[in-house]
């Protein structure tokens, strides 16, 4: 469903909302069609208030959700040129690979957590998810924001993959592929609440950062207009996980590994911003060669610089053995 809504009918996140609706729903409704001529119903009240008790609050938190994931374009679209609010609308649609990143992981992270948090080394194995979902998103990063302006510019159906004219809105991209990332970071911090049933902590988190999403909006669109938009929605996707982290020092403290966390960081920015300033005025079939050597040193850097653990090594290759 979402390669149909958003890669076919480019719907864009609207795509990403509509998939996640009908998917569940259809879910459900199966589900629900098990149960009933599996099981014999017996109401519980303690149990029903119990459910209640854990679903509600998320409730809320869906729907600060859905303020961070539309709300600048909302405020936006009233607010700028009918040319500018194309070009960030089209443009934010680019940053589609993080956001479905971040999709397949919200998909397959809840089962798995949840099948695993009684194992005793819980805490480092959800831990070294956010590391490997942290280097998966580095080298989407990467490839999105350094060879998009080649793809756009490729022939597609009925001329280019991207009208020339939006092409001056691309430099958004990498900011919106910064912001799913900590829409990703959040949804890995989330398991803790999940797991102690604390899940009225979780609309405070991101409902904090759905009303700084609104203020911020109105206060930088007014000056640097979509540009704000763009800033607004990754300060509110990091304010939103960093606030979550903070409760869940109280609630299911996890050591993360802050150091490789760092060093993926750091060097994604530095192969980057080097990438991209090297190669600015540079021809387009040599800025592309250039680009590309810039990824393959991301890579060699990454397995030389003692990132990996020899069990991870060894896990490698026999991955590529096989």
């Amino acid at each position: 469903l979402n390669v149909i809504f958003v890669v076919v009918l480019r719907w864009g996140i609207e795509g990403v909302l509509w998939a996640q609706i009908i998917a569940n729903a259809i879910g459900g409704l199966v589900f629900v069609q098990i149960i009933y001529t599996k099981i014999n119903f017996k109401f519980d009240f303690k149990l029903l208030w119990e459910m209640l008790k854990f679903g509600i609050p998320t409730i809320p938190a869906m729907l600060s959700g859905i303020i961070l994931q539309v709300g600048d374009r909302w405020i936006l679209k009233p607010m700028v040129s009918t040319m500018e609010f194309a070009l960030y609308q089209c443009n934010y649609k680019l940053g589609i690979p993080m956001i479905m990143l971040v999709s397949v992981f919200e998909y397959a992270w809840k089962p798995f957590y949840l099948s695993h948090y009684k194992d005793a080394d819980a805490k480092k194995l959800f831990a070294r998810i956010l590391t490997y979902f942290t280097m998966i998103a580095a080298v989407i990063f990467l490839v999105t924001s350094m060879f998009m302006d080649y793809l756009v510019r490729m022939p597609f159906v009925g001329g280019k993959f991207i009208n020339p004219e939006y092409w001056s809105g691309m430099g958004i991209i990498p900011i919106v592929l910064f912001a799913y990332y900590f829409n990703g970071v959040y949804n890995n911090i989330a398991c803790g609440f999940h797991i102690e049933k604390k899940t009225k902590y979780l609309p405070l988190a991101i409902g904090f950062g759905a009303i700084l999403n609104i203020v911020m909006n109105f206060i930088l669109i007014p000056f640097i207009g979509y540009w704000g938009a763009a800033w607004t929605t990754l300060g509110s996707y990091f304010i939103s996980a960093v606030v979550l982290y903070i409760y869940s020092r109280k609630i299911y403290p996890i050591e993360y590994e802050w150091f490789r966390l760092i060093k993926i960081f750091l060097l994604t920015c530095g192969i980057y911003a080097l990438a991209m300033v090297l190669t600015a005025d540079m021809p387009i079939i040599y800025s592309f060669i250039a680009r590309v050597f810039g990824l393959v040193l991301f890579f060699v850097i990454i397995s030389t610089m003692g990132f990996f653990t020899q069990a991870e090594l060894r896990k490698i290759k026999s991955i590529f053995k096989h």
